[in-house]
C-alpha cells in the first residue's frame, strides 16, 4: 500500500509540473515582424535596432500571433540576482507590433544612406546598391543611379555623422602641403605636382603608391655650375588613418653646394607630421629633429690635402615644431598658415618664421 500510495502521489507531480510547463509555453504562430531580424531577434539585433532598451540580461524575443488574433511578445532573459534564465510574456497590440517594425526601417534607412565626397569637391547622397569592378553605384533620394569609380573618392560616411555643410566645387590640389611643410597626409597615387619657391627653388612630387611619395628639387643660381647648386630629396610616408585624421614620416635632405671647391656639407631634419580635419578646415602639428654631417679637411703649408675627418651629428640640443593649418572661406579661396618654433640654446621668439598666406583655387 505505501508503495502504491508513493506512486500514486509521484505520477500527481510529474503531471502537475508538465501541465505547468505546458502551460508557460503561449499557443499560436511565430510572427516575423521584419525580414532583417526573421523568426527570433538576437542580443545583437535588439543591440542594433534598440528594440528593448530597459530589459537587461536580454537573450531572445518572439512575436506570437495567437488563435484569437491577438498578438503575444515572448522575452527570454538572464536574470542578474539569481543569474538564471527567465522568461516575460507580454501583450502586444497590432499598433505595437507596426511600432517595432517601422523602427527597424528607420534604423536600416539611416544605416544604408551615405554621402560621398568626390575629388572634385562635390557630394553625392544616396544608397549604396553595389561594388563591383572597383565602382560603386548609388541611388540618389530622386531615383538617379550613379557610377562612381572608387578612384575619385575622398571618403564615405554614413547618415548621421558630422559633414561640411557647404560643398566647394574647385578642389585644393595643396591637400599634402601647406606652404612649405607637408600635412599629415599622403599625395596619392600617380599624382603629382610643380612648385616654385623664390624663383631659383623649383622642385617636383610625386606619389608613387597611396602611401609612399618623393619631393626633389635643385636651385637654379646664375652662374654657378651644376655642383654648386643646392639639391635636396625629401621621401615620405604617410597613411590617411581615418576621415579626418592623417600621419606622415619622412626626412628632408639637402646638399647645400655652396662650397666653391666641393659639392657642400649634407644636412637635413627627420620629421613627422600629424593632420586633422577635413581638406576645407584642418589643424596640422609636426615636429622634426635637424641632423648634419660634419666634414674637418687639414691642408699643408702648401694647400695639399693631408687629413679629412667626417661624422654625423642627429638633434645637438636643438628640434623644429611647426604648426599650421588651413581654412577654406569660399569656392576660390582659402588661408593657410605655417609656424616655426626653432628650439635651441639661442632661440629667441622674435627671431621664430611665422607665416600666413591666401591661397587661390581654380579648377581647369
Amino acid at each position: 500500500q505505501k508503495i502504491f500510495l508513493f506512486s500514486f502521489v509521484f505520477l500527481i507531480f510529474l503531471f502537475s509540473s508538465v501541465t505547468g510547463v505546458t502551460a508557460q509555453e503561449p499557443e499560436g504562430e511565430v510572427i516575423i515582424i521584419h525580414k532583417k531580424v526573421g523568426r527570433e531577434i538576437d542580443w545583437q539585433e535588439n543591440k542594433k535596432y534598440n528594440l528593448f532598451p530597459g530589459k537587461k540580461g536580454f537573450k531572445s524575443a518572439v512575436f506570437i500571433k495567437k488563435p484569437d488574433g491577438s498578438y503575444i511578445l515572448k522575452i527570454i532573459y538572464i536574470d542578474e540576482k539569481t543569474g538564471k534564465e527567465k522568461v516575460d510574456i507580454i501583450p502586444r497590440t497590432e499598433s505595437k507590433i507596426k511600432y517595432y517594425r517601422k523602427r527597424i526601417e528607420q534604423i536600416e534607412e539611416k544605416l544604408a544612406t551615405v554621402s560621398i565626397s568626390l575629388k572634385n569637391g562635390k557630394t553625392l547622397k544616396g544608397k549604396i546598391v553595389s561594388k563591383e569592378d572597383s565602382v560603386i553605384k548609388i541611388i540618389t533620394k530622386d531615383n538617379l543611379e550613379i557610377s562612381v569609380p572608387e578612384s575619385l573618392i575622398v571618403s564615405i560616411k554614413r547618415a548621421g555623422e558630422k559633414t561640411r555643410s557647404t560643398v566647394y566645387y574647385n578642389t585644393d590640389p595643396n591637400y599634402s602641403r601647406l606652404m612649405f611643410a607637408p600635412t599629415g597626409r599622403p599625395l596619392r597615387k600617380g599624382e603629382g605636382y610643380f612648385s616654385d619657391y623664390y624663383l631659383f627653388f623649383p622642385g617636383i612630387s610625386y606619389g608613387f603608391t597611396g602611401n609612399i611619395s618623393i619631393m626633389a628639387g635643385f636651385s637654379v643660381f646664375p652662374m654657378l655650375k651644376l655642383k654648386n647648386q643646392m639639391k635636396y630629396i625629401a621621401p615620405r610616408i604617410g597613411k590617411q588613418i581615418s576621415d579626418n585624421l592623417a600621419i606622415s614620416f619622412g626626412t628632408l635632405f639637402v646638399i647645400t653646394g655652396l662650397n666653391m671647391e666641393d659639392e657642400g656639407e649634407p644636412f637635413g631634419v627627420l620629421f613627422s607630421v600629424g593632420t586633422y580635419g577635413q581638406q576645407d578646415k584642418s589643424f596640422t602639428v609636426g615636429i622634426g629633429i635637424p641632423y648634419y654631417k660634419r666634414v674637418i679637411k687639414n691642408y699643408d703649408w702648401y694647400g695639399k690635402l693631408i687629413e679629412e675627418e667626417s661624422y654625423w651629428k642627429f638633434g645637438d640640443g636643438s628640434m623644429v615644431i611647426m604648426l599650421g593649418g588651413n581654412v577654406r572661406i569660399s569656392n576660390s579661396l582659402a588661408i593657410v598658415s605655417e609656424n616655426w618654433l626653432v628650439i635651441n640654446k639661442e632661440s629667441r621668439l622674435n627671431y621664430q618664421p611665422f607665416g600666413i598666406s591666401l591661397r587661390f583655387l581654380e579648377n581647369t
